[in-house]
Parts: C-alpha cells; sequence; structure tokens
C-alpha cells in the first residue's frame, strides 16, 4: 500500500483521468434526464449542473491531476458524486489498515501478528420496487441489531459497511443487501480455533436470519482476504466498488425507477467502526468540497511545477473544453508551450499564461 513518487504517473495520465470524468459526467446526465421523468425537478437540476467546471492543478513532469474547485451536487444516485466519494472511502481505509498493519509489524502490541480480513455479504429476500423503501428500512436495522452482536464478540476488530441494491436477474425486482469487510485476528483463520471461518458461517446465518426476524434462512457469504498488502488493497476496491455500480437501475421503467429514487434517497451507503473506524464519517462527504492536502505549486508525487487548468463542460459537445495557466507569478510569464497530454480536439482552446495575471495568449 506504500506509494513511491511518481506511482500515480506510471499508472495514469491525464488524458485518461479526463476521459473518466467525461465518461462519469455522461452518465450523470442519463440519470438527472431519468429524474426529471419522474418529476424530482431540484435533483434533476442540481444533478445535470454537478461538475459544469473543474479546476486542477496539473503537474507538467508526471501530469499528476489535483481538483481544487468545482461544483458537486452530492445526490446519492449522481454517478459523478459517488465515484469521488467512492476514492476518498478508499484513501481513507487504505490509511487506516496500512497504520493497523504496521503498528502489528513494528511490535507495539506485544504477542500480537497483523491483522486479517474477511469480506462478508449480508441478503434478504428479493421485493418489488414499491416495496423498496420498507426493506431498506428492515435491512438498515438489522444490520443495526448485528452490529451489538458483532461489538459483543472477539471474533472481529473492526468493520466497513456498504450498501447497495441491485435488480434481479430472474424476476427484475430489486435485491437489497450489505457488503462488509471485516478485520479479524489471525486466529480467526486457524482451523484448531474456534473462530476458525467455516465454522462461523452457520453461525452467521443464524444471528442475520435472528436480526432480521425472519422465518428463512438468509444467503450470505464470507470469504477470506489474503494476507499480501497487495490483497488487502485489493479487498479495499472490491468493498468500496459497490458505491460505483449502477446495478442495471438505468432500465428500470420510470414508475420503479421513481420508487428506487425515492426509497434510497437519503439513505447512508457506508459506515464504518472498531478499528476501521474513520473519525468524523462526514469527512469524505465534507471531502467532495475540500482543497487537497498539498503545497501549493508542488507536485506531491514527483516535485514538479504545477499549471492550472480549467475545464468547462459544453453540453453541445458533449466534452470538457481546457483553459490552462503557468503558476509562474515570481518569474513572470513569457510566450511558451504547455506540454501535457490532452487531446482537446472538437472544442475550445488550450491557453497559457500566468495564473495571476490571467490568461496571455493562446496556442
Amino acid at each position: 500500500m506504500n506509494r513511491q513518487p511518481g506511482h500515480r504517473a506510471t499508472q495514469h495520465n491525464l488524458e485518461r483521468d479526463r476521459a473518466t470524468w467525461t465518461e462519469k459526467k455522461l452518465k450523470a446526465g442519463v440519470v438527472a434526464q431519468r429524474l426529471r421523468a419522474i418529476g424530482e425537478i431540484p435533483r434533476y437540476l442540481r444533478m445535470k449542473d454537478c461538475t459544469d467546471t473543474i479546476i486542477s492543478d496539473v503537474c507538467e513532469r508526471c501530469e499528476a491531476r489535483y481538483v481544487i474547485q468545482t461544483n458537486f451536487c452530492r445526490d446519492r444516485l449522481c454517478p459523478i458524486c459517488s465515484w469521488r466519494r467512492a476514492l476518498r472511502l478508499t484513501h481513507r481505509l487504505g490509511e487506516i489498515i496500512e497504520t493497523c498493519q504496521a503498528d502489528k509489524k513494528a511490535g507495539k502490541n506485544e504477542g500480537e501478528t497483523r491483522p486479517r480480513y474477511a469480506h462478508l455479504t449480508l441478503t434478504v429476500r428479493n421485493v418489488p420496487w414499491g416495496e423498496l423503501a420498507e426493506q431498506i428500512k428492515t435491512i438498515m436495522k438489522s444490520w443495526r441489531r448485528m452490529e451489538k452482536r458483532i461489538k459483543r464478540a472477539a471474533a472481529v476488530l473492526g468493520w466497513v459497511r456498504i450498501f447497495e441494491v441491485t435488480r434481479s436477474h430472474e424476476h427484475g425486482n430489486a435485491h437489497p443487501h450489505l457488503h462488509v469487510l471485516l478485520q479479524v485476528p489471525p486466529e480467526y483463520f486457524d482451523q484448531g480455533s474456534d473462530l476458525y471461518l467455516f465454522h462461523r458461517k452457520e453461525a452467521l446465518i443464524r444471528q442475520w436470519r435472528e436480526c432480521l426476524h425472519v422465518n428463512y434462512s438468509p444467503s450470505i457469504s464470507i470469504n477470506a482476504v489474503g494476507d499480501t498488502d497487495y490483497e488487502i488493497e485489493r479487498a479495499i476496491g472490491e468493498a468500496t466498488k459497490y458505491l460505483l455500480k449502477d446495478s442495471g437501475i438505468e432500465g428500470l421503467s420510470d414508475s420503479d425507477f421513481k420508487n428506487y429514487a425515492e426509497a434510497v434517497h437519503g439513505v447512508r451507503s457506508w459506515s464504518t467502526s472498531g478499528r476501521m473506524r474513520i473519525n468524523d464519517d462526514e469527512e469524505i462527504e465534507a471531502a467532495l468540497h475540500d482543497v487537497p492536502l498539498y503545497v501549493k505549486g508542488t507536485c506531491r508525487h514527483c516535485g514538479g511545477r504545477m499549471f492550472e487548468m480549467r475545464e468547462v463542460w459544453t453540453a453541445a459537445g458533449k466534452m470538457y473544453s481546457v483553459k490552462v495557466a503557468r503558476d509562474d507569478a515570481q518569474t513572470g510569464c513569457g510566450n511558451f508551450t504547455v506540454n501535457l497530454n490532452i487531446n482537446n480536439s472538437g472544442g475550445g482552446n488550450v491557453y497559457v499564461g500566468d495564473v495571476y495575471g490571467g490568461i496571455k495568449k493562446g496556442v
């Protein structure tokens, strides 16, 4: 989970990053139109205008990008906001887990080894979309009961819970369920231990059934996560990716989509607790508006100089047009070329100039 200088540049480039923003913006437009069709006009207007203008600092050397200002709608259904929320949550969970791993490696708790992880999925029976709101209330109340049991058990040290609704393939009904990444003691996977993973599955089914207050055995799955940093990092990504999935809901009829939009509106899509708790859960939401923590004018990945890039959405062209300005207030601004991997064909120009002195000349 450690990052070396320049790692960001080896994995991405600016053009690919801009393509992702464009893809999410186009998807947001589709969802916004669905909201308009069911009469959710205020939500439609906010989502339609989400991230219309993005101001970023971009490194001229490695093309790392830091978004410093934009307008997020923060709607539960917005593909852009869900994507940024998932990225921030993934980053914070990575930091927390890295700290837990380091503490164990450093021997701060004598006799203990680094914790392990497991991915748990808790389900309920599918329901018609008109009954989804009540089923969500049931599953959330049941999870709170389950949390109390987990806290009393020595088998779990911490967890992150992700809520998801998908459409069943068989009948097209709503399928709400929970994904939980559990942090557990290493002996949880010892076959000689009372906490052994496969011995716990039947107990988990029984406990989840009791928490749901139902007379059927709900389906659950629980899988061990490998003990390498790579596999743990991958498990974090697997858990948080469920914040991003549209799960086929775009194909719903207007009436079913209306039931879905109303049912999930205001529902907390994730939570954390125990050793994996994020001290202030609101920091993920607030991070949508926060300026990234880095030294202004210097790339935190490679130390290169930064440019300010302003992207403006053009609905007609279905793309972001670009303006780039160089942060060169101390030395002044002359005529020069910005060597960035930007495909800006089809709309707008790329401008170069002094950030503080304004745009000087187009190239």
